[in-house]
């Protein structure tokens, strides 16, 4: 499979996930459902600009990045902060971790098979396939411990580290995407 096409793959499947998490806001009334749907929707843009390879994207899809990567920054620490994490309606839940699984085993197959590839096009669906895998990690952790947990003592520190990683890990993959040399 050529890289053009598992990113197009990519960008539907992130569509479809955005979209399904659209109609769980709607139907939930729920605003970090909303959140969700835009993540997916933005990081979608993301991967279209790339797949556009006009000058200058990488540049663009690094600020994009790092925007989405600030909103759900502080999506997460309002709701791990308030204690109000998401719950997923019926088996939603299972659809999520579905999800997760995919965009884990897609990032990781996509950094193993074209590990060699040098072009900043190439590294950037790398680093946003990567990204977007995380984030959705945090989000089903979220989910389960929400729907399963116990409310021990250690969920919520471990809550915070994880979403602090991810963070950390999303800004500074969107700054060197914004400022490598190469990034056309």
């Amino acid at each position: 499979m050529t890289p053009q096409r598992t990113l197009r793959i990519a960008l539907f499947t992130g569509l479809g996930y955005g979209l399904l998490n659209g109609l769980a806001a709607v139907y939930n009334g729920s605003l970090w459902f909303a959140t969700v749907c835009c993540y997916y929707l933005l990081l979608s843009l993301t991967r279209l600009l790339l797949l556009r390879q006009k000058p200058g994207a990488v540049r663009q899809c690094g600020w994009l990045l790092l925007l989405i990567t600030a909103v759900i920054g502080g999506m997460s620490l309002y709701a791990l902060l308030l204690e109000r994490a998401a719950t997923y309606p019926g088996h939603l839940i299972y659809g999520a971790a579905a999800y997760t699984f995919y965009a884990i085993t897609m990032a990781s197959v996509q950094l193993i098979r074209w590990h060699r590839k040098r072009q900043a096009f190439w590294w950037a669906a790398k680093v946003i396939s990567l990204t977007g895998a995380l984030v959705s990690l945090f989000f089903l952790e979220n989910a389960l411990l929400a729907a399963f947990g116990s409310g021990e003592a250690w969920q919520r520190p471990m809550q915070l580290a994880t979403a602090g990683g991810v963070f950390l890990f999303s800004a500074a993959m969107a700054i060197w995407m914004i400022v490598r040399k190469d990034a056309v």
